[in-house]
């Protein structure tokens, strides 16, 4: 997730995706993305999750944060050290 809050977008998914599988990777990309309230690239990577799995809870949750005012501070993003 570090990678991800420093724009390092394409590292941080090279990185997630073997160990969690590219749409669970997407997801916590655009949280992070969310989080930092550039809603328009959360949005896109909550898309991505959803085109590889459409049943993705947690991508679904995402796209209906970045389509709600104000939601970021609810959804704020997981520590990790990626």
């Amino acid at each position: 997730m570090t990678l991800a809050r420093a724009g390092r977008y394409d590292e941080s998914l090279a990185c997630m995706a073997p160990k969690i599988g590219e749409p669970e990777a997407h997801c916590l990309i655009g949280r992070m993305l969310h989080h930092l309230h550039q809603d328009d690239a959360a949005r896109t990577q909550a898309e991505l999750a959803l085109k590889d799995n459409p049943n993705l809870q947690a991508a679904q949750d995402l796209l209906a944060a970045v389509n709600t005012p104000g939601s970021a501070a609810a959804m704020a993003a997981p520590d990790a050290t990626e």
